[in-house]
């Protein structure tokens, strides 16, 4: 194993049993007896999910001997977060809020996003997010996870020039097929409500718009259509994948936008259920 690699995981084991000495440490003999078994069970609980969150984190930081082959500069960022007091107290709150969650995918997610840190340049924007994004996580559900994914892909994955080399004719179908292979992933979302949105403004992950609407046919519509035309509102009419965008939009997605904490963590989201890597920069 590489040794940067093996000292991320020392730091993390190292975090890890000051977490849970700090927060469940208490003398047996100072509580109260009809409180201790309660106390033990949490403890118990406390520990499993942390190590399925340290198992996580394990198979995003084992990525990184790919990484160093393919990014030069990625083992100095490591090296930097590992001696920078700002990560060690963000992977320290991560493990904590991983404690009081057992749900595999919001683990899966504070991996993704500790291990993203690492590979952060000190006092990007990213690096500054990632802490909001990591005590906003626990804190939302599977569907708002996913509202944060279809966001973060409506608003921020479009190609600047895309199908320039489709011809014209067939430019519908393939700008068509692009959508849906970035919104299919997170689909089918559960029922949302005014409430989820409000919410996602609650943890910083958007905004909200009491007041007016976004179009969703201009939204989706590509950037620059050289390649040809694109009729959206045949999109969303005949496709499965436009229909449930349109269903969600109406029942409040399109008052919604989101921030950069809520773009970072929709991206994961994405990555999570699409199976890639995330392409946020």
């Amino acid at each position: 194993m590489d040794p940067l690699i093996f000292a991320i995981g020392a730091s993390a084991s190292g975090t890890a049993t000051t977490v849970i000495k700090t927060l469940w440490g208490r003398e047996e003999k100072a509580l109260d007896p009809s409180y201790k078994d309660y106390h033990n069970k949490s403890k118990e609980l406390a520990q499993k999910n942390l190590s399925k969150f340290l198992d996580e984190l394990r198979v995003r930081t084992n990525r990184f001997e790919k990484t160093f082959k393919d990014d030069p500069g990625a083992r100095e960022r490591i090296k930097s977060a590992l001696a920078d007091p700002d990560f060690t107290v963000l992977q320290m709150n991560a493990m904590i809020v991983s404690t009081g969650t057992s749900v595999v995918e919001k683990h899966q997610l504070l991996a993704r996003l500790v291990a993203d840190r690492m590979l952060s340049e000190k006092e990007s924007w990213k690096a500054l997010a990632i802490d909001r994004a990591c005590k906003a996580v626990p804190r939302l559900s599977i569907t708002q996870l996913g509202v944060l994914g279809i966001l973060s892909m409506i608003y921020g994955a479009k190609p600047a020039s895309p199908g320039q080399e489709v011809p014209a004719e067939d430019f519908h179908d393939w700008w068509s097929r692009w959508i849906e292979e970035m919104i299919s992933p997170l689909l089918p979302l559960g029922e949302t409500t005014e409430i989820d949105y409000t919410h996602l403004v609650s943890v910083s992950c958007c905004t909200f718009e009491f007041i007016g609407y976004r179009n969703l046919t201009h939204i989706l519509s590509p950037s620059s259509a050289r390649g040809g035309e694109w009729d959206g509102d045949k999109f969303l009419v005949e496709s499965e994948t436009g229909q449930a965008l349109s269903t969600l939009w109406a029942a409040g997605m399109q008052r919604a936008f989101p921030t950069s904490v809520g773009r970072l963590i929709g991206v994961h989201v994405h990555s999570l259920y699409a199976g890639t890597e995330s392409r946020e920069r």
